[in-house]
């Protein structure tokens, strides 16, 4: 159920990509040469058909009526109408591989969160080294583990936690205190809030 639930996701989330192009409508994935930028601001398979037909395509996408299924078979047919079907079917296979990776890397980095914390955790409860030392030992884990790092910040965030290394031993002690860097936090520049 989990998985259906993010496999529905990712595609509506990729399909709202498609529509919006990552430049909006012409941006610089766009390939056609309707937009602003030279592109039609749609995926590659519509970079040949006309303006009207890409206005079917939109309406399809656009519309909140359909389910995801009939939304896919309706793009088909558009697809095989307008004569982009290879096109279409190239597009769709690059997605699923596109998917099949994105979700191959976030099963990895789920998996490595837990040992990542720990890790950061350690750092952070050692007062025997020096904040240099600390964040040498930070910056090896995030060199190892970007995402995951990053990803635990942002939880730590989310549920309202100081982020790792405040109170720690930080920059001026607890909570950014005497000497310490930025407000009553202790914000500053990212040294200790990893």
């Amino acid at each position: 159920m989990a998985q259906n639930l993010l496999f529905i996701t990712v595609t509506v989330a990729a399909l709202a990509f498609v529509l919006a192009g990552p430049g909006g409508h012409g941006g610089p994935r766009g390939g056609g040469h309707g937009g602003p930028r030279g592109g039609h601001g749609g995926p590659p398979f519509l970079q040949n058909v006309t303006r009207d037909a890409r206005k079917e395509f939109e309406a399809v996408w656009r519309n909140e009526t359909l389910t995801i299924a009939e939304i896919e078979a309706q793009t088909a047919a558009l697809a095989d109408k307008y004569g982009v079907s290879e096109s279409y079917k190239k597009f769709e296979a690059d997605r699923i591989a596109h998917l099949a990776e994105v979700k191959q890397n976030q099963t990895a980095v789920i998996n490595n969160l837990s040992a990542t914390s720990d890790k950061l955790r350690v750092i952070y409860q050692n007062k025997n080294q020096t904040r240099k030392a600390q964040e040498e030992a930070v910056a090896a884990i995030r060199k190892e583990s970007p995402v995951e790092v990053d990803t635990i910040k942002f939880i730590r965030a989310q549920v309202g936690g100081e982020p790792l290394g405040h109170g720690h031993g930080g920059h001026g002690g607890p909570r950014g205190g005497p000497g310490g860097r930025g407000g009553p936090r202790g914000g500053g520049r990212g040294h200790g809030s990893h």
